[in-house]
């Protein structure tokens, strides 16, 4: 499908006077008349957004798990060389 640019023109005749012409002139832009993306529900929107809100949720679980093993090696580590300042003597 196409956009045109139209040149008006005017006929007079003796029976139908001021009859209005429409004449193509030039194209100005063609436009894509591909096919239109299908609808989409509501419904269908809110359960793709729960699906990625559920994916999300996975992975903050599994991000905050493996901090809480960090902070616990981390802590046994703290305990293990504060004992051995202790067993020096060291402050």
């Amino acid at each position: 499908m196409s956009k045109y640019h139209y040149n008006i023109e005017k006929k007079e005749t003796k029976t139908n006077p001021g009859v209005i012409n429409l004449k193509k002139v030039k194209k100005i832009e063609t436009i894509d008349g591909g096919r239109k993306p299908p609808k989409v529900s509501l419904r269908n929107l809110f359960i793709q957004f729960m699906n990625k809100q559920e994916e999300f949720n996975k992975r903050q679980e599994q991000f905050n798990k493996r901090q809480d093993e960090r902070w616990e090696r981390q802590e046994e580590f703290n305990k293990t060389v504060i004992d051995t300042f202790k067993r020096n003597n060291l402050k």
